[in-house]
């Protein structure tokens, strides 16, 4: 496995080549003004903020050039001064760094790469005691060498988040869920983001210091490195590599296998039948028939590949309803749990029920006792003078209503009459109107009869 820091002099020649250096360095005089000493602030604070800057962009740039947060002043004098100037001012711009904490010294970083989870990389990968110590750390993670070499290297934070971030979004979103060896995850990486391994080995460390993703590693001869990353799925976010997942993968591993070898020795018969089917059509039936004894090998291998792909996925599907049955399982725990507790919470209890619907009916029962009582009740007739019967009263009604009819069929009577005599009167009023109607001496008809005289006339 490559080294962190493990850079060949082909890289850094080809980085001095290719690297995109800002357009001040066609100005000399300003060139050699950036890579002198540093003065002191108060003397001139905007020159000395904005060569900061400037130094502080051109790490970032070159962080992001290579796909690695990770760096030390050495190949920064090699690659920013194009081996030709000393940057004099490069420590004074490393220090503002540590001290604004936008790079940590790799030793420190990974010790603590996160505040809250103090030694992670002893706890989870060494599993030893904290107090062992950051000498500890150096001895077991052999793949870092310069955790031991006697030159400083730094992790720029911010390209770090920005690598992280680029991974996450095109990397572990599309395999959520999934168990991947590192060399699967590193084919990956490399088919969507420019990233080199150093690059991604310290993203993978940081996501799962940050709980974004699960790690396994081996040792062999005492040295850790990754052997697995777990993905967590939306639906379980669990980071945990457990047994069953190192089953599912390995059966999964096998079932590829096994397809590739069923692909094959498909393949492989139908070329055994046609060099039978060749020989015989040339009455070789000598040569026909070692093929078809292959033919044959080939066929009861073939079976019993397809039987033993067939019990893994019968083991996969098992252990995929397993896993599900349990979160139902898991479901119906918390759903009585909750449903306990809001029962309690209310006071439904059964005891109480019976008790509560007796005060329900008996309170029922009171009230419509109370509404007969209401509908029952007769004022007295003391304030209306003397009592009357009510065979009196019907009396006095029934003579009431008589009268009224009698008067109303009278009235009737005398309109009927009344109509009848205005109707008589308009007609002889319509009669005496029709024969004293003059026509006036404008109208057609009296012109008409002024004509029919003048040719009388005229004869």
């Amino acid at each position: 496995m490559k080294d962190l820091c493990n850079n060949s002099g082909d890289e850094n020649n080809a980085s001095k080549k290719s690297f995109p250096y800002p357009s001040c360095y066609n100005d000399e005089q300003r060139i050699h003004a950036l890579m002198a000493p540093f003065r002191e602030r108060h003397v001139n604070p905007e020159n000395y903020d904005s060569k900061l800057k400037f130094w502080e962009n051109c790490i970032f740039l070159y962080c992001e050039f290579k796909g690695e947060p990770k760096f030390n002043k050495k190949e920064l004098q090699d690659v920013l001064s194009k081996g030709v100037h000393s940057i004099y001012a490069l420590d004074t711009v490393v220090d503002g760094m540590i001290s604004s904490k936008k790079i940590r010294s790799l030793p420190e970083y990974m010790y603590n790469p996160n505040d809250g989870w103090k030694g992670w990389i002893i706890n989870n990968f060494i599993r030893k005691p904290l107090a062992w110590g950051a000498h500890k750390l150096k001895s077991n993670f052999k793949q870092f060498p310069e955790l031991n070499s006697d030159v400083q290297y730094f992790v720029h934070l911010h390209t770090l988040d920005n690598f992280c971030k680029d991974l996450e979004v095109k990397t572990l979103q599309q395999q959520q869920g999934r168990l991947v060896s590192y060399n699967d995850f590193k084919e990956l990486v490399n088919s969507s983001l420019s990233l080199s391994e150093d690059g991604l080995k310290l993203c993978l460390y940081t996501l799962y210091g940050r709980e974004k993703i699960g790690l396994k590693f081996s040792s062999p001869n005492d040295v850790l490195y990754i052997h697995f990353i777990k993905i967590p799925s939306s639906s379980d976010d669990s980071i945990n590599i457990t047994e069953a997942d190192l089953a599912s993968y390995n059966l999964k591993v096998c079932q590829g296998k096994l397809l590739q070898q069923i692909n094959e020795l498909e393949s492989e018969v139908k070329q055994s039948e046609n060099k039978v089917l060749e020989y015989i059509s040339q009455n070789r039936r000598y040569l026909a028939e070692p093929h078809l004894r292959k033919k044959r090998f080939l066929e009861n291998k073939y079976k019993k590949r397809c039987s033993a792909l067939q019990n893994i996925e019968t083991l996969l599907n098992n252990i995929a309803d397993a896993k599900t049955n349990g979160e139902i399982l898991h479901a119906y725990q918390s759903g009585s749990k909750a449903l306990q507790t809001t029962l309690k919470e209310s006071g439904l209890q059964f005891e109480k029920i019976d008790d509560i619907i007796s005060e329900v009916r008996e309170t029922m029962e009171n009230y419509e006792d109370l509404q007969d009582s209401i509908s029952n009740i007769k004022l007295g007739h003391s304030d209306m003078g003397e009592t009357i019967g009510d065979d009196e009263l019907e009396a006095e009604l029934n003579i009431l209503i008589n009268k009224s009819q009698s008067e109303e069929h009278v009235k009737n009577d005398t309109d009927i009459k009344m109509a009848t005599k205005q109707i008589n009167i308009c007609n002889e009023d319509l009669l005496s109107m029709l024969k004293n109607l003059d026509v006036e001496s404008n109208s057609p008809q009296n012109t008409a009869s002024k004509g029919r005289v003048l040719i009388n006339k005229n004869d």
